[in-house]
């Protein structure tokens, strides 16, 4: 049996499972990561990366309570997945950056309230809060619920916790179709 070699990129990184051979596990010097482990992956020129087909197509979740983040149980360092009802959605801006005359990014911020009434502040950045903010204004008045996958933790100036978004990783789901949302 044979295996291929694919191309591994930022879009790799939710949404698939792949078994990775050949590799090397050097101890993490990364303040943030994906998974709690304490190595970070290394490839070398005969690492393999394999797609694994799974028999479910079901989404999976890493769902964080508010309270959990709140409370400090739940490790800053470590990627999860929020659910909360949509609230106080801001104007999408645009932030100049200090060290490029041009350049710059868009950012969003909003709130989402748990069922126990917990408020966590969200701030989105770059092209997925554009995607956001689109999917809002069409939806607004229909929107109710929100899945954001795979966001980092970090604390505002105010020094209160908020997620954000990993660029090219984090997903959005607005009202999704899912039995988890009930």
């Amino acid at each position: 049996m044979g295996s291929t070699m694919i191309p591994f990129t930022s879009d790799s990184c939710d949404g698939g499972y792949f078994h990775i051979a050949s590799l090397n596990p050097n101890m993490g010097e990364c303040i943030l990561r994906p998974v709690p482990n304490r190595f970070k992956i290394v490839f070398r020129s005969d690492t393999l990366v394999q797609s694994i087909n799974m028999c479910s197509s079901r989404t999976y979740f890493n769902l964080t309570e508010f309270v959990s983040i709140f409370s400090g149980i739940v490790n800053p360092n470590i990627c999860v997945d929020v659910i909360g009802k949509i609230l106080n959605v801001r104007e999408l801006v645009f932030v100049p950056s200090v060290e490029h005359s041009q350049g710059g990014y868009f950012e969003l911020c909003f709130g989402l309230r748990d069922t126990e009434c917990i408020h966590l502040e969200c701030r989105l950045t770059g092209d997925l809060a554009v995607e956001f903010y689109v999917l809002w204004k069409r939806r607004s008045r229909n929107t109710v619920i929100c899945i954001i996958k795979f966001v980092k933790l970090e604390l505002s100036q105010e020094h209160r916790w908020r997620c954000t978004n990993v660029t090219g990783c984090t997903r959005i789901m607005l009202n999704p179709d899912l039995s988890i949302t009930d």
